[in-house]
């Protein structure tokens, strides 16, 4: 008789035999529930009828396509889809339990975990974004602490950002077909462009990173949201942290996208 089971989300194998058949379980790693079935307990399969079912109905969970298999895990919030990644880490859109809506959440990479400036520069990006309130900005709701495991069930902290989830393609992912060519949708997303960055001008923050992939389009409302605050410069000193601020001659942005004065010398653009 099967004592224990794999939880579908985290593979870590859970204590069953205290339970019937049909209960619903919750794993005491990452917090899903998960139904037991009569195969989870031993009972034999009568055809390939019933063996189809329990495929359906209990699919294998689909594995992030990294290196490490590596599992998230933050209290209150569940359904995670991997959506993106990037030099920083990676995004998923994951769903809050309690407020019930959808997120995203932008997880620093487990090798810049341990690096302060990373994790500074990652802080910074979340307290940027919650200052700014606009409809063409992404909203950033928190930031928080998980855990990311690897196929061995071993958790490595991680540092996460609980943000608006915007559902639809950066402007380097739009087809240019939708734009070129139609003026007034040109000149609208144009507008709404600056709308954002104006609104974050206007509580003292310069983007500094300003490009397509960090401008999203929502499918559903037509609207662009200025997203990526992380190379953020607060033109109010009084109000950041000394650690946030740019060292002289240091180069801060994607270079396709500055203009030279800010290759030179980024810290004095803003200044």
């Amino acid at each position: 008789m099967i004592q224990s089971r794999s939880c579908p989300s985290c593979l870590r194998r859970v204590e069953v035999s205290q339970f019937k058949l049909g209960d619903r379980v919750r794993c005491p790693y990452c917090k899903s529930e998960f139904q037991i079935q009569p195969q989870m307990r031993g009972a034999p399969v009568a055809n390939g009828d019933a063996e189809q079912r329990h495929r359906q109905t209990n699919p294998r969970p689909r594995l992030p396509k990294t290196a490490s298999m590596e599992r998230l895990q933050v209290e209150g919030y569940e359904r995670f889809e991997e959506v993106g990644k990037g030099a920083m880490g990676k995004v998923y859109k994951a769903y809050q339990s309690k407020l019930r809506r959808k997120v995203a959440l932008k997880v620093l990479a487990l090798e810049h975990a341990d690096k302060s400036g990373f994790v500074d520069r990652f802080r910074r990006e979340a307290a940027t974004g919650a200052r700014i309130t606009h409809r063409n900005v992404v909203r950033v709701y928190d930031i928080l602490t998980g855990k990311s495991y690897d196929r061995e069930g071993v958790s490595t902290e991680v540092h996460v950002i609980s943000m608006e989830f915007v559902d639809g393609p950066h402007l380097r992912q739009l087809n240019q077909s939708e734009v070129r060519g139609n003026l007034p949708k040109a000149l609208d997303y144009f507008r709404q462009i600056c709308s954002g960055v104006a609104a974050a001008h206007e509580q003292g923050v310069v983007h500094r990173d300003l490009k397509p992939e960090n401008i999203m389009l929502d499918r559903e409302t037509n609207v662009l949201k200025v997203a990526d605050f992380g190379l953020a410069y607060f033109v109010d000193r009084d109000e950041r942290d000394a650690v946030w601020d740019t060292k002289t001659r240091m180069t801060m942005g994607t270079v396709a996208y500055m203009p030279p004065e800010q290759g030179r010398d980024a810290k004095r653009v803003v200044e």
